[in-house]
């Protein structure tokens, strides 16, 4: 799980710039999201977990 946390943080990180404090945040959460799927499949872990974080990125310009 460790594994795909670390890539799904490379990733958005090459696709938005994040301050420590955002990166910390976005990793818990992450985290959490991927234990939810309960699934071993890391490549699906992965892509979820973009998923996820490019959603909660549409949620947060909508408020803004």
């Amino acid at each position: 799980m460790k594994a795909a946390i670390d890539r799904v943080m490379a990733t958005y990180g090459m696709l938005k710039k994040l301050t420590p404090t955002e990166e910390r945040e976005l990793r818990t959460a992450v985290t959490r999201y991927i234990r939810d799927l309960n699934t071993s499949d890391e490549p699906r872990m992965v892509v979820e977990a973009l998923r996820y974080l490019r959603g909660l990125e549409g949620k947060s310009r909508k408020t803004d």
